[in-house]
């Protein structure tokens, strides 16, 4: 990739004017450049308000362009790669090599996870800032390795489809208010008939072959709302799931 410094609009242009003013720098065809990111946008207000942009965008040849380009603000770019969680002393240090005051001074050109359709299940709308996904790279951590909630959790995206990391944080605090299914129907009979009645694991037993647990288990999971999702059937507790919501399949 190359950075371009430098790059600046006027109050009324859009951030796709940039495209064309890089293509004029590089002395190449505006079409041919792709993955244009901002990395830094400031205010100049010292004569007349201007934005001033600095970018990193991908093109073919790139080392020929930059030899042929002989302009200083632009140069080779190799994105930086960090890995969250990280207590204060790292990301302290990585301002310093960034040379900012602050992370809000720098753009996120590309989050992943460890666990990949964890991302995908979150919609950001909200553009968080470092300290966001740290905190909620700091609770992920604290699920890792409980048996099974790393999935409940991705059931409970997929059901409840949070649009801002910030409600993916809340959904990943009140995961007690979830229960993903996984014994299926006939399993679940015999859990929501203890529940109900408050029968021990000796009485189930001996209602085994008396009562049809499987037909039992699927009116339960109609009457309690479960929500099918990719990773399994999903209950929530307080309040249910609504009888029918738009785009989520609920069980029948």
């Amino acid at each position: 990739m190359l950075r371009i410094d430098q790059l600046r609009l006027l109050p009324d242009q859009p951030e796709s004017d940039l495209t064309a003013k890089c293509a004029r720098l590089l002395r190449t065809d505006p079409s041919s450049l792709r993955d244009l990111t901002v990395l830094r946008r400031a205010i100049d207000a010292r004569e007349g308000l201007t934005f001033v942009y600095t970018v990193a965008v991908s093109a073919p040849q790139e080392a020929a362009l930059l030899r042929r380009c002989r302009d200083k603000r632009v140069t080779a770019y190799v994105p930086e790669h960090y890995v969250l969680p990280a207590d204060e002393e790292y990301l302290d240090a990585v301002k310093n090599y960034l040379d900012i005051d602050a992370f809000a001074d720098a753009m996120l050109c590309d989050i992943r996870f460890k666990v990949p359709y964890i991302g995908e299940l979150i919609r950001d709308t909200d553009c968080p800032a470092v300290e966001d996904y740290n905190d909620f790279a700091e609770a992920l951590e604290d699920i890792w390795q409980q048996d099974g909630l790393l999935l409940t959790y991705a059931a409970v995206l997929e059901a409840e489809k949070p649009e801002t990391l910030h409600r993916a944080c809340e959904l990943l605090q009140d995961l007690d208010n979830y229960q993903r299914i996984t014994e299926g129907a006939y399993g679940y009979g015999q859990q929501r008939l203890q529940e109900t009645l408050g029968l021990d694991d000796e009485a189930i037993y001996e209602l085994d072959g008396y009562m049809d647990f499987e037909k039992y288990g699927q009116d339960c999971m109609e009457n309690d709302c479960v929500a099918k999702t990719e990773f399994g059937l999903l209950r929530r507790l307080d309040p249910p799931f609504p009888e029918q919501t738009q785009g989520q399949q609920m069980f029948q």
